[in-house]
């Protein structure tokens, strides 16, 4: 079996663990720049392209570019279960976005694909929750322990 490992973004939360998986036999480390995920899913023309990815026994991910969260910021639609995977380009707490506009008709984007192929999104999971239960108070930065963060699970209504 073949295995494709990527990333959401290349933050360093999320994309130091990657160079354990370079070189090992039967996986594919996919690099986070616009350039290399842009070639590995072949998507010529990001970020206004959904790409799709084969995983094999006719399962099949959708990938979708967000621009400006981070340049090179992936998320994932599993065709098989519905679940959208946004990494950190939407999630339940504070967004740090540099291009409004550009953020935006990402989204929007996003947002015709589950409208124009009905797909049966019923929630995004996200990689990380800064928030607590109480509105707009984050957790501090570098903070480990986090036991009363916001739930995960976020709703296509509130994309």
């Amino acid at each position: 079996m073949k295995l494709a490992v990527t990333h959401s973004h290349n933050h360093g939360d999320h994309a130091a663990g990657g160079e354990q998986f370079r070189l090992k036999p039967f996986i594919t480390l996919v690099g986070a720049s616009v350039d290399e995920m842009s070639e590995f899913f072949q998507l010529d023309n990001w970020p206004h392209e959904i790409g799709v990815f084969v995983l094999g026994n006719q399962r099949h991910l959708a990938v979708i570019f967000i621009a400006e969260y981070e340049r090179a910021s992936l998320n994932f639609y599993d065709c098989l279960t519905g679940l959208l995977f946004t990494g950190d380009s939407f999630y339940s707490s504070r967004l740090y976005i540099s291009n409004f506009i550009a953020y935006f008709q990402s989204i929007s984007l996003l947002i015709d694909f589950i409208q124009s192929n009905h797909v049966g999104t019923a929630f995004s999971l996200s990689t990380q929750i800064e928030m607590t239960n109480t509105s707009q108070i984050n957790y501090p930065t570098g903070t480990t322990y986090q036991p009363n963060e916001r739930i995960l699970p976020v709703s296509i209504q509130q994309l």
